[in-house]
């Protein structure tokens, strides 16, 4: 093709484009045509002051058949705590912002507040105001702002204690010394940056309440993030520590849950306490002790994904009143099925030789989503170093390898029954009370909650002293009170 038609072509691409635009209409000025958004509030969750919100968008639409031009876009942001970005621009002012009919724009959402001055979250509240065809629109922003205090690459000396002033945010691996002693009262709440995690050399208290537990988590507040995993390390206690103590404690979103390292054994000291506890939602293992000695009360051990739940490799372990589950399906790492609960004489990551083991359930609930891989012995066959005891316990299958059952080691079982949660689904939210009609009701032991006091209630603080039997797992049902209407 020649120059000339070159130009020819030109010519007539130019005049095309001239003559669509003076034949597209004008931008309506009929205030009768009104944009629509995806919304008309934003609420964002309790935000740590001096750190920037990850972006939140808002969509604006113009579904009229008309062309609509907004003569001004204003962000009102007390502090400057608000910052937006409006079809690529960033800015609190905006001026003739094009929407042709039946397009829409991007708006973009960001909070970020220095130091509030007070410990409890400040409310901080702003806005935006769209102006186009005599109409106002307006945009509600509100955040709360939350001062933290900020551990970053710190090592605990001393006996330390955190109170509940405000929360506490760890970066990356915070140690207990192996002379020192973290206390952490009631109400507080850990949460933990990426890979960030907790080693205990020494001692760690939890001293959480029913009104007020104590809460280990990942740093991400928003709504999607409560059930998701591997968001941060775990906590580790070393071989060095012992004489720890979890009270009403929650601990959920790790790369696992606890971790304990082999360490010589005293029947009289229990390394770690856990009561009326939860942890739960972590990649590998709530749970993975190594020749520990742990004792365990009204507390849930909940959904490990590609490991089995709980892994006890050697040790002393006694755990009344629990309830374990896993919710997952399917193979686990590197192939291998993961179970509810696993019980090995040895490391089953390691060739170290034997070591023994003395395993007691009492009163608890060991269930599986798959009901077959609730129950794993990794052990050649019983004996003197591999001690075990269900007393009283609910399986959802009866799929015990012969060589592992005895009624010396089941003792009054319910097998094959489902122990009838609340829910198994994370829409409304998983919950692991009983139903009324649960098989888990009045199996329990007596004997237990005479030779344990601290059993008496369960994790709500319920008696279980009202029924015959005591229910199974850290939850006692009981009948809702109706509130009482006000009419005559």
């Amino acid at each position: 093709m020649n120059s000339k038609s070159n130009h020819i072509l030109l010519l007539i691409s130019f005049i095309g484009t001239l003559f669509f635009l003076s034949c597209k209409d004008e931008f309506t000025t009929d205030s009768s045509y009104r944009l629509s958004y995806s919304t008309d509030s934003l609420k964002f969750d309790t935000i740590f002051t001096e750190e920037l919100t990850p972006l939140s968008v808002i969509k604006i639409y113009n579904e009229t058949d008309k062309d609509i031009q907004i003569e001004s876009c204003d962000l009102l942001s007390p502090n400057n705590c608000f910052q937006i970005n409006l079809d690529g621009r960033s800015g609190t002012h905006f001026e003739n912002i094009s929407i042709f009919s039946g397009d829409s724009l991007y708006l973009f959402v960001q909070f970020f507040s220095d130091e509030v001055g007070v410990n409890d979250p400040l409310l901080i509240e702003g806005s935006i105001i769209f102006s186009y065809n005599k109409n106002k629109e307006k945009i509600v922003l509100t955040a709360y702002g939350q001062n933290v205090h900020r551990i970053k690459n710190d090592t605990i000396k001393g006996n330390i204690e955190w109170k509940n002033d405000k929360p506490y945010i760890i970066y990356d691996t915070l140690r207990v010394d192996s002379t020192a002693t973290l206390t952490i009262q009631e109400g507080v709440t850990l949460y933990f940056h990426p890979k960030a995690t907790m080693r205990i050399d020494g001692r760690l208290i939890c001293n959480g309440t029913i009104e007020a537990p104590i809460i280990f988590r990942g740093e991400r507040k928003e709504k999607y993030y409560e059930d998701v995993n591997n968001q941060w390390g775990g906590i580790h206690f070393s071989g060095n520590s012992t004489n720890n103590q979890l009270l009403f404690t929650e601990i959920k979103n790790g790369y696992y849950g606890i971790k304990i390292d082999s360490a010589e054994i005293d029947e009289k000291v229990p390394r770690l306490i856990i009561g009326n506890s939860i942890i739960q939602h972590v990649k590998r293992s709530v749970l993975d002790a190594h020749c520990a000695n742990i004792y365990a009360y009204n507390s849930l051990f909940l959904r490990g994904e590609i490991r089995s739940n709980v892994v006890l490799q050697g040790g002393i372990y006694t755990f009344n009143h629990c309830t374990f589950a896993k919710t997952s399906s399917g193979q686990g790492e590197y192939g291998i099925t993961p179970y509810t609960v696993l019980l090995a004489d040895k490391s089953i990551d390691s060739t170290q030789g034997s070591i023994p083991l003395n395993a007691q359930f009492n009163n608890c609930i060991i269930f599986s989503l798959n009901k077959e891989t609730s129950l794993k012995f990794e052990c050649e066959n019983p004996s003197e170093q591999f001690q075990y005891k269900f007393n009283h316990c609910l399986f959802p299958a009866n799929n015990i390898e012969e060589e592992f059952y005895s009624d010396e080691f089941f003792i009054e079982s319910v097998w094959e029954e489902n122990p009838q949660f609340v829910s198994l689904k994370k829409d409304p939210g998983y919950d692991f009370h009983l139903e009324e009609n649960s098989a888990a009701r009045q199996k329990g032991d007596l004997e237990i909650l005479k030779s344990y006091p601290e059993c008496l209630t369960d994790k709500d603080n319920i008696t279980r002293q009202n029924d015959t039997l005591p229910d199974l797992g850290a939850y006692q049902w009981h009948e809702e009170e109706e509130e009482e209407s006000d009419n005559p």
